[in-house]
């Protein structure tokens, strides 16, 4: 749905310009197609903690620091030493396919804190254009997009034999989706995860963060007692 209206805005646009420069002199008419609004798939903290167990032992960090800290996989995975700074993590590298990038898919350059449980993952700083994730034991690489992919596919494969679920989540929701929706029902206000995402608008974020009403109100941490308030009649 969503592919036969770009090509019909395409079209639009095309004949819109016919128009302006006067190839022809009426614009056809074009039928609107309405494409719904994909709900991304998340997790809760728990089943995301019980499936990292499903990751190998080499493999973890990485995913560790995508979970953590809810950057791009492709973001993570052209992570060099040199945009790590004690807590703070630098993003200005991205992999466009297998081509790194020297500028992120958004062309700016956001920094992020580390959380602690970050630190205590990342492995031994090495030379500055290092790459920080790496795997293999003869030659260390970087991960591929589709390695990483297909690590996390056999993961959730083995956590639904294990407990007898059917979950069905990509990596970039399983991420990214996950860990803004997260963060904003634990009550992250939109705009400092905008911030944090280096989004230059809310609705940006709006897109990864959907909030659950319900929890978001049961991770309030006191509420009144309306057992002692008095009511007038």
């Amino acid at each position: 749905m969503k592919y036969q209206k770009n090509i019909m805005d395409a079209l639009r646009n095309f004949f819109n310009w016919l128009l302006v420069n006067k190839y022809i002199t009426e614009l056809p008419a074009f039928k609107a197609i309405d494409v719904p609004e994909h709900t991304p798939k998340t997790l809760n903290i728990d089943t995301q903690m019980k499936l990292v167990e499903f990751i190998p032992a080499e493999h973890k960090p990485i995913f560790l620091l995508l979970f953590y800290q809810g950057c791009r996989p492709s973001e993570a995975r052209a992570l060099q030493w040199d945009s790590l700074d004690d807590d703070v993590v630098t993003y200005k590298r991205t992999f466009s396919g297998e081509q790194l990038m020297e500028s992120t898919k958004t062309r700016k350059v956001t920094p992020n804190r580390l959380f602690p449980e970050t630190l205590l993952i990342l492995t031994k700083r090495r030379f500055a254009l290092d790459f920080v994730f790496t795997h293999g034991k003869k030659i260390r690489r970087h991960y591929s997009k589709t390695f990483l992919s297909e690590l996390f596919r056999k993961a959730v494969e083995a956590f639904n034999k294990q407990y007898g679920t059917d979950v069905k989540i990509t990596l970039y929701e399983a991420v990214k989706h996950r860990f803004y929706t997260q963060m904003h029902n634990r009550g992250i206000p939109l705009d400092d995860l905008r911030k944090w995402g280096g989004h230059t608008s809310v609705k940006t974020t709006e897109k990864y963060a959907k909030l659950d009403v319900g929890n978001a109100f049961r991770n309030v941490s006191r509420i009144p007692d309306v057992s002692k308030v008095s009511v007038r009649q």
